[in-house]
């Protein structure tokens, strides 16, 4: 018989527990920005300077079935017909990205876009009444893994092929921006 000691495996108590367990993207409760986790940026080959981009992608119109084959990133920062393509990243793991942002927040196989009104409709976001910022009420997190074998490459533009990666498993909890929180305790 195995003979298990679990009390070792406890985390003790005032332990920081972090999910850095697997590479994992989570969307921020910012309007249009995503943050990466270490282990996702090491998946990712970014090397967290500032300067790395990401290149993500929506293929519901392009074969998706439905939420969880739909979105993909990868790498980027290559030069297609002049234009330097891709998100920069900062060294925090944190980066912008619109359309995408928008339609993984919806969450929705029937939507590729949306418009921040169109998020505030379906009560997925907050304009903040101190400034111009919108705030999501919900917040993301997703698993990012590798598509086919290790080392495969997708053509992605004409004559680029990188590596790619799926995000998928994407869970929602509820967030309630601070600014609600300030005017409750005003009232």
């Amino acid at each position: 018989m195995l003979d298990l000691n679990f009390k070792r495996g406890v985390v003790k108590r005032g332990t920081k527990v972090t999910n850095e367990a697997n590479p994992q993207i989570t969307l921020a409760s910012t309007y249009n920005n995503f943050k990466l986790n270490k282990k996702a940026m090491a998946l990712l080959d970014l090397n967290g300077d500032g300067e790395d981009r990401i290149l993500m992608m929506d293929m519901l119109n392009n074969g998706a079935n439905g939420n969880d084959d739909r979105f993909y990133i990868c790498k980027a920062g290559m030069e297609v017909k002049g234009v330097v393509q891709g998100s920069k990243v900062a060294e925090s793991g944190t980066y912008s990205y619109s359309v995408i942002y928008g339609a993984m927040l919806a969450n929705d196989v029937e939507v590729s876009e949306i418009t921040p009104a169109g998020l505030i409709s379906r009560d997925l976001l907050e304009e903040n009444p101190k400034g111009g910022s919108y705030i999501a009420t919900k917040i993301g997190t997703g698993d990012i893994t590798p598509v086919g074998e290790d080392g495969d490459e997708f053509e992605i533009f004409d004559g680029v092929s990188v590596p790619l990666f799926l995000i998928s498993g994407v869970e929602f909890r509820e967030h309630t921006p601070a600014f609600r929180e300030d005017e409750e305790v005003e009232e």
